[in-house]
């Protein structure tokens, strides 16, 4: 991600000054001149250079490690985020992650949202703590000795 934000500084700086050399240029065949492009065209062509980014569905897993109800009535599950794919993965879009009970019975689940700015070495992990607010808990005070969990997600990786 901030690889890409240093791309798109550059790119609007030198664009501003006139001083593209297009003949150079390999963003995937994007031409850009020396005319005057908005700081916002610009900014479309670098978002749309996508050549080292790539997306996988479901490259992740969740393995809790600890777990507790707190005074609230929320989950708090600590665990460790696993990528299982031989890419670095820079972006977590976890769409859905839910905890079962050893006897395989819904506890809690919640859409997490993105998970940013956290790199994660192919096969390598990440230990996170996910907060399942009370009004997603199905299952208050269950036994959370053995839990496993079942994820919905996305990820970027280079």
């Amino acid at each position: 991600m901030k690889k890409i934000l240093v791309l798109v500084l550059i790119m609007v700086s030198l664009v501003s000054c006139g001083n593209v050399d297009t003949s150079s240029n390999d963003m995937n065949n994007v031409e850009t001149s020396n005319s005057d492009l908005s700081n916002d065209e610009t900014v479309a062509q670098i978002e749309s250079f996508d050549y080292k980014i790539k997306s996988v569905t479901n490259g992740i897993t969740v393995n809790p490690q600890t777990a507790y109800y707190n005074e609230a009535g929320d989950l708090v599950v600590t665990g460790y985020i696993e990528n299982e794919v031989d890419h670095t993965i820079t972006t977590i879009r976890m769409s859905k992650l839910e905890i079962y009970n050893e006897d395989d019975e819904l506890i809690a689940e919640d859409a997490i949202g993105y998970l940013t700015d956290n790199f994660i070495e192919p096969y390598g992990n990440l230990e996170w703590t996910f907060t399942f607010p009370s009004v997603t808990v199905i299952i208050a005070d269950d036994d959370l000795e053995s839990l496993s969990a079942v994820t919905v997600s996305s990820s970027k990786y280079y």
